[in-house]
């Protein structure tokens, strides 16, 4: 269900007459059914319920209770419910009582009450949106119209499916492409006919009033209308149509040149088609209107509970500094000067470079990119008109010379691309109306002038150069085209990590990166779009200026980096300004949580980078010399590869054990406690086990650890040796040879790292909120497995070196990512991190703050580390293990600092990371150094 769906059946529901008390459970089930719960369970539930008192809370276990009160009551029904459900397992998150005419609801996870009439129920939809699965909603500008629009269109594209399900079977990817022009057009329309744009006659009411009451004809009377659109007014093509279709205007545009069959209709099809042709499609949310109408027809965006879109805020984090900040400074600059002569050259200088801007997105979607560039270098041109108009007497006001064909989108859904296109003219003309507004001259509306260069094409089996024209027509020579003097290349590719790719999808990474990389297979899809782009930049610096993507923070995160920056940057390319990893806003429910970054490149130049950093509601930007593809603050391209050995001469940190078991050789607590009780000589074959959510979040969990002169005693314990044989068939059935071999063998975990010494566990997955990460002190005898990595016989100190901010900072730099949180590795993290020499003195102060820390954990022993490192908590609950931490850092950036006679403290966390990477720079290059000596000498040595 998405929120359309949901406002539909809220709407629904809300029409139906008050109740009373008697037919409340019909009402509460309905609104359950409305909310998707389950039908399984709604089932249940009415035989559950059906024996109970009507005024019995109804539960939908861990998401809504609802019960009736009379009207004085509803409060007090709301507090009792969050009794009752106070210590429940199945505590719901929703609390709702209705007394046949209002509904009082509580979120209690948001703290957000409302109290409103039944009637007022759809209204409300942003309240129940977590019940569907969309969570952190932003809504469309408040503009509940977009959603009922979006409903309107939704009703009538479904039924023209159902009519034209024969035509649609037979034809294919034909009849959907044509399908999908016709829903455009019919956009068209309902926008021309609310606007103004079609002036003589309303489209809807001419079809309604010609269309028999089924349908039959309808496609007939549209078919003409549609002709009659593409015919220019004085044609004899357009005289020879009946009268009533020829007095529409001629559109023209390519709308519709293409001559393509309408579909049929039925009397439900022009039932909704009435309903959308009577909505006032003038409140429709012009931002969102390519994108909104989009969800309509493509099943994977209906899919994803809701309306995809991205949004302005975060296009303009991309926009402005790739090149509006440039063209705004070269405006003030112009205002600035003294002369108006000058004022004047200036001002028509930078029209000239205005017109000249070109806009290419190789993954458009629904065109928004392309149409807040469009609109923003529309608002500067008003800017130097306006300003122009008051240095120049009999100044007229030129057409704008911001031209549509100079955006070009590539977008590989027809549907999307179709969008695309329309939502760029739309753009168009309300800029065009606007501008009607500000400087009291018409612009005319129809017909339509081409509109940008949208092709439905896969963007990365195509030759960007020549889409964009920007080589001669001898594409052999390609000779640039020197009217083409200012390129941008902006958008928001597709991200995909290698795991979620499609076959198809696969086959475009490897045609990309296989003639350069052999294993290109781990890079995520969105690296496609970055290596396409740096290779067009350097065949064409002069005209591509600059190019700007949004991504997941991956490619500059991890193994990635090392795959696919080198590619890059080989081509005299430099990373211009970046936005570091944020959480990514819109209003799409599965791109909520996803956190992205901004990439701007260019050619190689003098000029200042920036990195933006967001602070809350606020951006803050710094001026460094220099980006590296880690986005941080770098002397140069440090890229950090993967080692087998640690750099800073620590002792090895080595992965857990790993079972291969199919779990039968772990035990919960309680298998545990009840296989000793029943078996007392099963204890010493069973070991406590711990991974990263054992740890961190103190769940109790056990193994069968069975040494091979143990054997005989496990097999004399029955349900020990039920466990073995299934360990011995699980393995049997894995396709890969080694696990089939080892199952000889099932009392042994499939990976030994074991050797009985006191160990620290460092977690493979751990939350990025917390301000450290959290490693523990794994005693003897027990074993930690695969999920976590252990360093055994550890030296004390380098706990608070694991600990420490320093080593986060490292982790979250060079680390991958498990969705948003830290994932980490021992052979690009740990392996890698740059730590300086420590003499003995500084050994033995960093193993005094470790013991700080760890003494610190335990005065809370009923605390999970989960707790403990909880960032909104620590400060708050645990001050004591919060200072101890602090002390660590203290410590340990002493060291650094006196290392590389640093003569103040850090500044910020940029100013860590830096001297990080340049240590760790310095640390490779003397690596390198020693290795070249040491062959060198082998060299002369086999010499002699």
């Amino acid at each position: 269900m998405d929120q359309v769906e949901l406002i539909t059946a809220l709407e629904e529901l809300a029409e139906k007459p008050a109740f009373k008390k008697e037919n409340f459970r019909a009402f509460a089930f309905d609104l359950l059914q409305s909310l998707d719960m389950p039908k399984a369970a709604l089932t249940k539930l009415k035989q559950t319920i059906a024996s109970e008192p009507v005024d019995t809370p109804l539960l939908w276990k861990k998401q809504l209770a609802i019960q009736y009160a009379d009207t004085e009551n509803l409060s007090i029904a709301l507090d009792n419910q969050k009794q009752v459900f106070a210590k429940s397992k199945q505590r719901p998150r929703f609390f709702l009582a209705s007394d046949g005419e209002n509904l009082r609801g509580y979120d209690s996870y948001k703290d957000i009450l409302i109290d409103i009439p039944l009637t007022k129920l759809a209204e409300e939809f942003r309240f129940f949106l977590p019940l569907i699965g969309i969570e952190q909603y932003e809504a469309l500008s408040d503009n509940i119209a977009d959603i009922r629009a979006t409903t309107r269109i939704k009703k009538f594209y479904h039924e023209i499916l159902v009519t034209n399900s024969d035509w649609i079977s037979i034809e294919g990817q034909s009849a959907q492409h044509h399908l999908n022009l016709f829903i455009m057009r019919m956009l068209f329309c309902f926008f021309a006919e609310d606007t103004g744009i079609f002036q003589k006659h309303p489209f809807t009411a001419t079809v309604i009033e010609l269309s028999a009451p089924d349908g039959k004809n309808t496609t007939e009377i549209i078919a003409k209308l549609f002709q009659a659109m593409a015919l220019p007014d004085k044609s004899p093509e357009k005289r020879g149509l009946p009268i009533w279709a020829r007095d529409f205007e001629y559109v023209n545009g390519g709308l519709f040149k293409e001559m393509t069959p309408v579909p049929q209709f039925s009397k439900s099809a022009l039932r909704f088609f009435k309903d959308c042709g009577d909505y006032n499609w003038k409140e429709i949310n012009p931002d969102i209107f390519g994108s909104m109408m989009q969800v309509i027809a493509d099943p994977e965006l209906r899919g994803n509970n809701g309306m995809h879109y991205t949004s302005v805020p975060n296009i303009m984090k991309l926009l402005h500094p790739l090149f509006l900040q440039s063209l705004e400074e070269q405006l003030q600059q112009a205002r600035n000067l003294p002369d108006n002569a000058q004022k004047e050259k200036a001002l028509n200088v930078l029209l000239k470079r205005l017109h000249n801007i070109h806009i290419f997105d190789p993954a458009c979607g629904s065109g928004n990119f392309l149409i807040t560039a469009y609109r923003q270098l529309r608002e500067l041109e008003w800017e130097i008109w306006k300003d122009l108009k008051k240095l120049v007497k009999q100044f007229e006001l030129p057409l704008s010379g911001i031209k549509l064909d100079h955006f070009f989108g590539l977008e590989i859904a027809d549907f999307a691309a179709q969008t695309a296109w329309l939502s760029l003219w739309i753009a168009e003309y309300q800029m065009n109306a606007k501008s009607s507004e500000i400087f009291s001259v018409p612009f005319p509306a129809l017909p339509l002038r081409e509109s940008g260069q949208i092709q439905c094409q896969n963007s990365l089996t195509i030759d960007w150069g020549a889409f964009c024209k920007l080589f001669s027509d001898e594409a052999s020579e390609k000779i640039k085209n020197p009217e083409i003097p200012e390129f941008y290349i902006v958008g928001n590719p597709p991200f995909h990590g290698s795991t979620y790719q499609s076959i198809e999808q696969k086959n475009d990474l490897k045609q990309i990166f296989a003639p350069h990389l052999k294993n290109y297979k781990n890079l995520d899809y969105v690296a496609c779009w970055f290596l396409k782009t740096a290779q067009l930049l350097e065949i064409v610096p002069d005209v591509v200026r600059g190019a700007a993507f949004v991504s997941t923070n991956s490619i500059c995160q991890g193994e990635q980096v090392a795959l696919l920056w080198p590619l890059i940057l080989k081509q005299n390319i430099e990373i211009g300004f970046a936005y570091p990893s944020f959480k990514w806003r819109n209003n799409a429910s599965h791109n909520a949580g996803v956190t992205c970054i901004i990439v701007g490149l260019r050619p190689k130049s003098k000029l200042a980078s920036r990195i933006f950093k967001e602070n809350g509601t606020t951006t803050k930007s710094i001026q460094v010399k220099h980006i590296s593809p880690y986005l941080t603050d770098a002397d140069s391209n440090i890229i950090v590869q993967r080692r087998s050995k640690p750099i800073s001469k620590l002792p090895l940190m080595i992965y857990g054990n790993k079972p291969t078991d199919g779990g039968h050789l772990m035990l919960s607590f309680e298998e545990r406690q009840n296989m000793v009780q029943e078996y007392p000589q099963a204890k010493v074959l069973i070991r406590r086990i711990y991974g990263s959510q054992e740890f961190i979040r103190g769940c109790e969990r056990y193994c069968l650890w069975i040494p091979d002169q143990d054997l005989p005693l496990a097999s004399s314990i029955p349900p020990i040796a039920e466990r073995l044989e299934q360990v011995k068939q699980f393995r049997l059935q894995s396709p890969a040879q080694q696990t089939r071999e080892q199952s000889e063998f099932p009392n042994r975990f499939s990976q030994i790292k074991q050797n009985d010494q006191d160990a620290f566990i460092i977690p493979r997955v751990s939350s990025e909120k917390r301000r450290y990460l959290s490693i523990g002190l794994v005693g003897a005898g027990n074993i930690i497995n695969d999920r976590a990595f252990a360093i055994f016989n550890p030296p004390d100190y380098l706990f608070a070196v694991l600990s420490s901010r320093l080593h986060l900072l490292w982790l979250d730099a060079v680390g991958g990512r498990m969705r948003t949180d830290f994932s980490y590795s021992n052979s690009i993290v740990y392996n890698t991190f740059p730590l300086p020499h420590l003499t003995s003195e500084q050994q033995e102060a960093l193993a005094d703050a470790a013991a700080e820390i760890l003494e610190a954990r335990e005065s809370y022993p009923a605390k999970t580390i989960a707790e403990l490192y909880d960032p909104d908590r620590m400060k708050q609950e645990f001050p004591d293990l919060l200072a101890a931490h602090q002390h660590t850092d203290e410590i340990l950036e002493d060291i650094y600092q006196e290392y590389i006679k640093m003569d103040h403290p850090f500044a910020d966390d940029s100013e860590r990371l830096k001297v990080l990477f340049d240590l760790y720079d310095k640390m490779i290059k003397a690596e390198q150094k020693a290795k070249t000596r040491i062959d060198h000498k082998k060299t002369i040595k086999n010499k002699q």
